[in-house]
């Protein structure tokens, strides 16, 4: 099984956010270094893929307020309608867009 990595991007100086493809929401992890790279427990619901592998992340000098508005998040019902492990064409179109760039 191949684990993916994802980009924490800095939000505050304990914490950093990374874009979850899956949930369509910013989880909140421990900060990183840039560049490094170590293995987090995924924050999502029993229906992701991430539930069993997890993911990697990486950390970037890139601030979360720089790339949080380039990213469509999911609303609460559409988050609901995720947690059940269903889908929406909209929620496949928040899941379709392209990773921010860090």
């Amino acid at each position: 099984m191949t684990i993916p990595t994802l980009t924490g991007y800095p939000d505050t100086p304990t914490t950093c956010r990374v874009w979850c493809r899956w949930c369509c929401t910013w989880h909140i992890h421990g900060q990183e270094d840039p560049d490094e790279i170590r293995h987090r427990v995924a924050h999502c619901g029993q229906h992701s893929p991430y539930w069993h592998s997890s993911y990697h992340m990486r950390g970037t000098a890139t601030p979360w307020d720089q790339v949080r508005r380039t990213i469509r998040t999911a609303s609460i019902a559409q988050q609901n309608v995720i947690s059940r492990g269903e889908t929406t064409p909209a929620i496949d179109r928040l899941r379709a867009q392209p990773d921010p760039e860090p």
